[in-house]
């Protein structure tokens, strides 16, 4: 893999041997009660994240976080899409068992090579930012409504302006990357050192402001720093579903829509052969 750091080759070849050892067949416990697309073909690498290879699909069960429509707890400005518990359920729109390093190695299993998480730098006074980089990813969540249909949304879908009402900017739905956290070096009180997927241990796998350190990223930077940039976003309790509703977060590749669009070209052919 020319062009990665050392730390990210081995990690690399950590995530290429856990693959090798996967059947490919659904995991025990990561099941969720949230709606599956294309169940067949789906298969479960790892405890919660399962993939469909030939599709370019990863899809992650999740729930809405029990903190979101919490009535004694005021309204947090969002800092993350997904994160793992004990982490940011505050100020996160699902919350998720995955481990981030996990969901990172399905999306390699699926081709894909990681870019980079945003980064921070001081300029003549200013801070300015480095946005994320990597392969566009399409976040979808994915739930059953009170009729039991699929629903299908984007994560914008549930995130307005706290001031505005204005919805969130989902670029073309695609405003998201495969950035790929990074991995850092941790000493422990015996002086055991080991290296650590930051995601891993801030939770953060789908991130909204950039901290850096997420495993999916906003393409677009949102400091986390109020004194930089004051944070505006929030989550749309008349959209989003009741707190612990089974969620699946949908992750697709270029592959995938590409596949999508195939398919509604060759219906709307069929369509205008029948008439």
């Amino acid at each position: 893999m020319p062009g990665l750091p050392r730390r990210r080759r081995a990690f690399h070849s950590t995530c290429a041997a856990w693959l090798m050892l996967l059947p490919l067949s659904p995991t025990s416990g990561q099941e969720s009660a949230a709606p599956k697309a294309d169940t067949e073909a789906m298969r479960g690498v790892f405890p919660h994240v399962r993939l469909d290879a030939k599709a370019g699909v990863v899809e992650v069960a999740a729930r809405v976080s029990p903190l979101l429509h919490a009535k004694d707890e005021p309204l947090f400005f969002l800092e993350a899409v997904a994160c793992t518990p004990d982490s940011k359920e505050h100020e996160s729109l699902v919350v998720t068992e995955a481990k981030p390093s996990h969901v990172h190695a399905a999306l390699l299993l699926l081709g894909l090579e990681p870019g980079k998480p945003a980064t921070w730098r001081e300029e003549a006074g200013r801070t300015k930012a480095e946005p994320a980089t990597g392969p566009e990813i399409t976040v979808e969540m994915v739930y059953r409504g009170p009729e039991g249909a699929e629903v299908v949304v984007h994560p914008g879908d549930w995130i307005v302006h706290a001031k505005t009402g204005e919805r969130f900017p989902d670029t073309d739905q695609f405003g998201w990357v495969f950035a790929g956290s990074e991995i850092r070096t941790r000493r422990s009180a015996e002086g055991e050192v080991r290296e650590v997927y930051r995601a891993d241990i801030e939770g953060t796998l789908i991130g909204l402001a950039s901290f850096g350190t997420e495993t999916i990223a906003l393409a677009t930077a949102i400091s986390p720093e109020s004194s930089v940039e004051e944070p505006v976003w929030i989550a749309d309790l008349k959209s989003v579903p009741a707190n612990d509703t089974p969620v699946t977060i949908r992750l697709r590749t270029t592959k995938a829509r590409q596949n999508e669009n195939a398919a509604d070209a060759t219906e709307g052919q069929s369509v205008q052969g029948q008439r």
